[in-house]
């Protein structure tokens, strides 16, 4: 399980929302090359919309025209989220990203592909928007859409303020305790020490 930090991500009604935010990573599993061709292909359609991205990289090749931050603290981060309608996430398999909790819970429409992780946290339409992986085009018309209807974002951004409050820290902890508690080697210690 994972949770979000409240305190550390929020909305941050001061900041003005005008672009499109991604988390870099150059690991095969993150499609770092579809990124790439993701926010190439929207900075073509609109040159007007902002791009910021952050990483623990340094810039990459093909990201000289975006805002890039490397190692952000939190605040900067959370800057970054709230500046940002959409945030983009094109990896082909994740875990529980917490990257897509961070950015909801700042107020972004999450546009990722269907990997594992993400399918744990968003329903498309709902509280984001989930295309096929690997496919570009598809990433780059959900972007237009959420950029183009500010109903459609303003809803899933509701659904997502929603969902974000079911993944505290605590929560977390409670289903990690639960989960080790059913486990048959940690069941039988536990009622032992109990006894």
């Amino acid at each position: 399980p994972n949770g979000i930090d409240p305190n550390e991500y929020y909305l941050d009604a001061s900041v003005d929302r005008d672009g499109i935010g991604a988390l870099y990573n150059p690991h095969p599993n993150k499609a770092p090359e579809n990124l790439l061709a993701v926010l190439e292909e929207c900075r073509v359609r609109w040159p007007e919309v902002p791009q910021r991205v952050f990483s623990t990289e340094a810039r990459p090749v093909g990201l000289e025209h975006v805002d890039y931050c490397r190692l952000p603290s939190v605040d900067a981060a959370r800057e970054i989220y709230n500046r940002s309608k959409v945030w983009l996430l094109t990896s082909r398999t994740e875990g529980l990203p917490g990257v897509v909790l961070e950015a909801m819970a700042c107020g972004c429409v999450v546009v990722s592909t269907d990997n594992e992780g993400s399918l744990e946290i968003l329903c498309d339409g709902e509280n984001g928007v989930i295309v096929p992986r690997d496919d570009v085009s598809g990433q780059v018309e959900a972007v237009g859409r959420v950029l183009a209807d500010d109903s459609f974002r303003k809803s899933l951004m509701d659904g997502a303020q929603t969902t974000i409050r079911g993944f505290t820290w605590q929560r977390a902890a409670d289903r990690m305790e639960e989960f080790l508690r059913d486990l048959p080697e940690f069941g039988d210690l536990s009622r032992k020490d109990s006894e």
